[in-house]
């Protein structure tokens, strides 16, 4: 017993009763349509019975190709090969069936004809032109399936390869964007071991949320803006511990705001960026402001104060960072003029964007 599955066995029963409607199409209209067009358009005033058998015959001839020609073809297989032998075969088995149909045709027409007293003049040529016509029909609808099937079905692959070359870029930018901060908090961390021991446990435990932010950071893509903010709470607390009133961080992003995404850890690179390429000092304290716009963007910003001596730098920071909002289809923009340092993050609606996992 030939298995089809469904949605093939739904489409040959579709196609097939739409090729049998366009091949006996004037003959069924005949049957609405007054005397005047049944005589220009046939030689006699075929009964519908007559008219409603020869579309059966049809449509179960085209429903039959569909079917034996499915083992050939297999159009929702990808891994089939179409084979010459393959398609020999087809057209010959079609035939087969072809003039198997014309002989019950022409069984019916002669029944027809004595029940109806029917002319039957050229009706064996129009049985082998009408069952012809409707195998090559069904052969052409086929080898259509399948194009389309194996096109969609290679474009869902492209697709896919194309995420997870995504999926795997992403990863390797979020880990190449670990804190760099650590080596400068764990000689911190020692200082204020011997000098306040209680303002160590805290120091401590500060620390361990920012390292578990960091390190869970690879499981999503994006975070909403308000769990990036609670991290930097704690990661500010590590830079005050280091740096004193000499750096001074303000945050004013406006609430309607903390429900968008952005990737993990994109602020802290930011302040990170900042306190690495500038001179913090108390006789030259460092301002950096964190702020929303209007247009859904956050502005980090602070007024360049170059170091005496320069650190050397490679910009993998802010250059994975632009990266990285690519493959999400978005665009930074950094702006150095006029003494000050500025950079804009566009921000991702919660919709699009909305806590994604990797």
């Amino acid at each position: 017993m030939i298995q089809l599955p469904r949605k093939y066995l739904r489409i040959s029963l579709i196609l097939s009763f739409v090729i049998s409607l366009i091949i006996h199409f004037s003959l069924i209209a005949s049957i609405f349509i007054d005397n005047g067009f049944r005589r220009h358009f046939h030689e006699i005033q075929f009964p519908p019975v007559f008219i409603i058998a020869q579309f059966i015959a049809t449509f179960v001839l085209g429903f039959l190709v569909f079917v034996v020609n499915h083992r050939f073809y297999q159009p929702f297989n990808v891994q089939h090969k179409l084979k010459y032998n393959r398609v020999i075969s087809s057209i010959f088995i079609t035939l087969v069936f072809v003039f198997i149909g014309i002989f019950l045709v022409n069984i019916l027409n002669n029944y027809m004809t004595a029940e109806f007293d029917l002319r039957s003049r050229h009706r064996d040529i129009e049985a082998i032109t009408r069952n012809l016509f409707c195998a090559a029909i069904v052969l052409i609808c086929i080898n259509v399936i399948r194009f389309l099937h194996h096109k969609q079905t290679m474009e869902l692959e492209v697709e896919q390869l194309k995420t997870q070359s995504v999926q795997s870029q992403f990863e390797s930018l979020k880990n190449q964007m670990s804190p760099h901060f650590l080596f400068n908090s764990l000689t911190a961390l020692n200082n204020l071991v011997e000098e306040s021991p209680k303002m160590a446990n805290t120091y401590i435990n500060r620390l361990s949320l920012v390292l578990r932010y960091s390190l869970q950071s690879h499981k999503k893509q994006t975070v909403t803006v308000a769990e990036e903010l609670d991290f930097i709470d704690s990661y500010l607390f590590l830079l005050k511990i280091r740096y004193g009133d000499n750096l001074v961080i303000k945050i004013n992003i406006d609430e309607r705001f903390h429900y968008y995404n952005i990737p993990p850890l994109t602020i802290q690179i930011l302040i990170e960026n900042a306190v690495k390429h500038n001179e913090i000092s108390k006789s030259n304290p460092l301002l950096i402001e964190v702020l929303s716009t209007d247009d859904e963007k956050i502005v980090v910003v602070n007024k360049i104060q170059e170091k005496l001596t320069a650190e050397e730098g490679n910009g993998i920071g802010l250059s994975n960072l632009t990266k990285l909002f690519r493959l999400l289809g978005k665009e930074i923009t950094i702006m150095d003029n006029k003494g000050e340092f500025r950079v804009e993050i566009p921000l991702l609606k919660p919709n699009d964007y909305e806590g994604t996992d990797n």
